[in-house]
């Protein structure tokens, strides 16, 4: 079943730099590589400044 993401983040007006999504622990950004995790964080990212768990947008698409 594939996950369904609701979040928009207006980049323009919004005062968010953090997400963290707690629960899902990694050590190495590799290991998000084919997770729903990623999906979501990517997701949530585009378009934005917003880090999830501390990673950005750039980094996380390296990953996919």
């Amino acid at each position: 079943m594939k996950n369904t993401f609701t979040l928009k983040i207006n980049s323009e007006n919004s005062k968010i730099k953090d997400i963290w999504i707690y629960g899902y622990h990694f050590d190495k950004i590799n290991e998000l590589a084919n997770t729903s995790f990623l999906e979501a964080a990517l997701e949530l990212t585009k378009d934005t400044n917003v880090k999830v768990n501390g990673v950005n947008y750039s980094t996380l698409i390296k990953v996919k």
